[in-house]
């Protein structure tokens, strides 16, 4: 299969005003990731995650918007967000959020938030039962911004489209955590 580069739509049937609008080097590849996320309960969009629970996978068509080359993509993405301000989206603005920098009083109201947060009987049972399965390599993965837990870096990576040994490295320690994820 050849890859496709440019810009895809996520959109409802049953309420085409609700759009997502994304850019990716493989859509194919993309769609797999966007879809598997979706069934598995973990998708980054908390819009679309809770439209694909309420409609189910029939409602949402994939479709390529506009094909384009690799250097144009994030521009172009961006001028369709500008354009159909898409309702799934959960930000304005086209491109990674890797690199993103929270600022100073973002980060403290984060730590204060978390600060004496115990672990719950959910988590502890997920910890024990990925434990079971990997002993020697068993290590949840959570979004600290989402609050979602993933039971591999594997997992994580598909979900966040970070490539698997890139959030490996940046999960211990091996380069900067550009992410919001940390293993537990």
């Amino acid at each position: 299969m050849n890859k496709i580069s440019g810009i895809y739509g996520i959109r409802s049937i049953s309420h085409p005003e609700r759009v997502y609008i994304g850019s990716s080097l493989n859509i194919r590849q993309r769609w797999h990731i966007h879809r598997s996320g979706l069934r598995q309960n973990i998708h980054h969009s908390l819009k679309l995650q809770r439209h694909y629970r309420k409609y189910g996978a029939n409602d949402l068509i994939f479709e390529v918007i506009y094909y384009c080359n690799i250097e144009e993509l994030i521009n172009i993405e961006q001028s369709f967000i500008n354009l159909y301000n898409p309702y799934f989206n959960c930000s304005s603005i086209a491109g990674s959020p890797l690199g993103y920098r929270h600022t100073k009083t973002s980060k403290q109201k984060m730590s204060r938030r978390n600060k004496g947060r115990a672990v719950s009987e959910e988590t502890r049972r997920r910890m024990s039962e990925a434990h079971k399965r990997n002993p020697s390599r068993a290590r949840l993965v959570i979004n600290l911004e989402t609050g979602i837990f993933y039971n591999t870096i594997k997992e994580a990576a598909i979900s966040t489209g970070i490539k698997t040994t890139t959030l490996w490295h940046y999960l211990h320690g091996k380069h900067k955590n550009k992410t919001m994820l940390a293993l537990i």
